[in-house]
């Protein structure tokens, strides 16, 4: 290095260099492949000197996909995943994946279609609607609620024992779990990680008890970390309060005695 970099530099807005993608293009086609796209954060243009170019392969059959490969390429990171047609319309009626899936697919450029199979793909991802997967969705938050019983009394646990590392651990653990379920209860079409959090605190109101509990989790505000772990136990059960009546009776009894089982530490 030649000299400091100025900060405001690496948060400038950066296109690519020029011929970038066309001195890759050759290298990545192959005979399996029948198209190719840019995603990420150069193809909505927000890309800074920092952010890593996300190109994807696409193919027909799921057996046709190989690992997601890493390499530099003048100076930026480039990142190259392999997406089956028949994966991505899996993806469309699973309502975890498609909160992620289906905006991040739907604001790719297209770089290649040999053979007009992604302007297809793109087509019926303008028909996809959130309604579609609601009972699918119903399901999916009632069993996650149930099964997260066991990392709210973890958190209980290793607060209990003093374990600090172990609090950060369950407490980042937890908190993740409750956000993609509020994710998938709400229909979040994430667009990016770096909105994630503001798109969910949107969804259910910056100003509401769960995203100022869900703040005081995540360390977005001064506080310890044995105040981040009472937070999110407190958002488990704030979480439960929002996703009670799509919960079915069993499931439900679950979580609400996890509830009951960590309440003393909310005294």
């Amino acid at each position: 290095m030649t000299g400091a970099t100025d900060r405001s530099d690496l948060s400038a807005t950066a296109a690519l260099p020029e011929g970038f993608l066309e001195e890759l293009l050759p290298e990545l086609d192959s005979e399996e492949v029948v198209g190719i796209v840019l995603g990420g954060s150069f193809a909505r243009g927000m890309a800074t000197i920092l952010s890593d170019v996300d190109l994807a392969l696409v193919v027909r059959e799921e057996a046709q996909v190989w690992p997601k490969r890493y390499f530099y390429h003048k100076g930026l990171l480039v990142s190259v995943a392999v997406k089956s047609i028949e994966s991505v319309r899996a993806d469309m009626k699973d309502p975890l994946r498609a909160t992620r899936v289906v905006p991040g697919i739907s604001e790719v450029k297209i770089l290649t279609d040999s053979e007009g199979l992604l302007g297809d793909l793109m087509e019926e991802l303008d028909h996809f609607r959130w309604e579609s997967l609601n009972e699918k969705a119903h399901r999916w938050v009632s069993y996650e609620m149930m099964t997260i019983a066991e990392q709210v009394q973890k958190v209980a646990n290793e607060c209990v024992r003093g374990n600090d590392p172990g609090v950060a651990y369950a407490v980042s653990k937890l908190l993740a779990l409750l956000t993609t379920v509020i994710t998938v209860h709400k229909g979040i079409m994430v667009k990016s990680d770096s909105t994630y959090y503001r798109q969910v605190y949107e969804a259910v109101g910056e100003t509401s008890e769960w995203a100022k509990c869900h703040r005081r989790a995540a360390g977005l505000t001064e506080v310890g970390l044995n105040e981040r772990a009472k937070a999110c136990l407190h958002l488990y059960q704030l979480t439960l309060d929002l996703v009670m009546p799509v919960m079915s009776e069993e499931h439900r009894q679950v979580a609400e005695g996890a509830a009951r089982r960590v309440s003393f530490m909310l005294v």
